[in-house]
């Protein structure tokens, strides 16, 4: 298998960085996350003949408001966006690309509002900017990090919560209509977008008419899905390092909402439902702690009535979609590799049409 991805680069005095995720670009490029030997978050950009150019440490022409950004950076996707945690913990500052603030700040508003009507903690937006929305802290842990065994009554009340709550949310479309429709079209635009960077990088092997086949079958499908009128709130990144827990309140957190939409109630359980795959995979959650995510997913789109094939149908995109993801992840390339052959298995087209 090619890495298309390095695991190290170096920087401009020769100094190695550890190369933790990638996102390919048009022209062959990729841009990347790293760390240098001082434990400090770096990015940079990769050229299509592989030269890996590091930006200095809080560094970014297309976010200059980052040298001066006070607190501990915790994400950098160079030139797109950069996050921030306050030297005290109460709040956190989202550095954007010029004209993509408003739109997050205004978005992330209206999921508070929503959020909290369901039940949710959602943090408050402080403050914005041309080019920063800085929100609030909320306590607790997320359900990424309570996947050990010994955390596993936090677990199970954590799952219980969302499971109780989740459907409220999506039901509350009517109340923020400001919000963008993301309908199967759109998720299949999203889907081709990531094959087809998959395919140009040779990212994975496989035979690509046989990838290209997958794709259009998954993403015709997709494109038969609802209108404005049948869809829901949706988060469209709804994971478990998006949900947080906190035991000594008993709530159960929401972040993140740049993608919020209205869209079918299956993709957000998909990918929530596919995530716990990944974490499974990747060893981070134990097969009973899995078991009792996926019957509260289950139970919530039992509560929400969504039909068992599209829900089938947008796993499987979000497999495929996460697959490209994680291709260009040096760390988990392998299990990529792994999940597209399994994709590629005929028994996977059951169901799809």
């Amino acid at each position: 298998m090619t890495a298309v991805v390095p695991s190290t680069v170096y920087d401009q005095a020769g100094a190695p960085l550890s190369v933790h995720r990638a996102w390919p670009k048009s022209g062959r490029r990729l841009t990347f996350e790293a760390m240098d030997q001082y434990g400090r978050l770096r990015a940079g950009m990769i050229d299509d003949g592989g030269k890996a150019t590091v930006a200095g440490f809080r560094t970014d022409p297309a976010l200059p408001g980052l040298g001066e950004a006070g607190g501990k950076l915790l994400v950098h996707r160079y030139k797109r966006r950069a996050v921030l945690r306050s030297e005290d913990g109460a709040h956190y500052t989202k550095l954007l690309a010029p004209g993509k603030a408003a739109m997050v700040a205004g978005q992330s508003a209206l999921m508070h509002e929503a959020g909290t009507r369901a039940g949710f903690a959602v943090p408050e937006v402080l403050g914005s900017g041309p080019d920063r929305v800085v929100s609030a802290a909320l306590a607790g842990s997320s359900l990424h990090e309570l996947g050990a065994p010994d955390t596993a009554g936090a677990w199970d009340h954590a799952w219980q919560l969302w499971a109780e709550r989740w459907p409220s949310l999506v039901r509350d479309a009517a109340g923020v209509q400001e919000i963008p429709l993301h309908d199967g079209a759109a998720e299949a635009a999203t889907v081709r977008k990531w094959v087809a960077q998959l395919l140009d990088f040779g990212a994975l092997d496989a035979d690509p008419a046989a990838v290209r086949s997958l794709a259009d079958e998954v993403c015709g499908a997709l494109s038969k899905g609802c209108g404005r009128g049948e869809a829901g709130l949706a988060h469209r990144d709804l994971h478990d390092k998006q949900l947080l827990y906190c035991a000594d309140t008993a709530s159960l957190g929401l972040l993140d909402f740049d993608t919020a939409a209205l869209a079918e109630p299956a993709l957000d359980l998909a990918n929530l439902a596919v995530h716990l795959r990944l974490r499974a995979d990747q060893g981070t959650v134990t097969a009973e702690a899995r078991k009792t995510a996926e019957t509260a997913v289950d139970t919530a789109a039992a509560d929400l009535s969504v039909p068992a094939g599209r829900l089938h149908l947008y796993a499987v995109a979000t497999e495929l979609r996460l697959v490209c993801v994680y291709a260009f992840r040096p760390q988990w390339q392998q299990l990529a590799q792994s999940w597209l052959d399994s994709l590629l298995a005929p028994q996977t087209r059951k169901g799809l049409s």
